[in-house]
């Protein structure tokens, strides 16, 4: 999510956001808050947090070779 915001290239993106939102779905499959509105708000932000630390992992990975 957080690069979907930052950028726009559709297939690229897709292939990115794949991992970060399948993590996303895992994570938040284990929780029942039983709303809609808090199961949707407490996905979008876990997509958010883990594909900013994959973003993060991944520039810092590039910059060392």
């Amino acid at each position: 999510m957080y690069r979907l915001i930052k950028s726009s290239a559709a297939r690229g993106l897709v292939l990115e956001q794949a991992p970060s939102l399948l993590i996303s779905l895992l994570i938040s499959s284990r929780f029942e808050f039983h709303s809609f509105l808090l199961e949707a708000g407490s996905f979008l932000a876990v997509w958010y947090v883990t594909d900013f630390v994959v973003a993060k992992f991944f520039s810092r990975k590039a910059s060392q070779v």
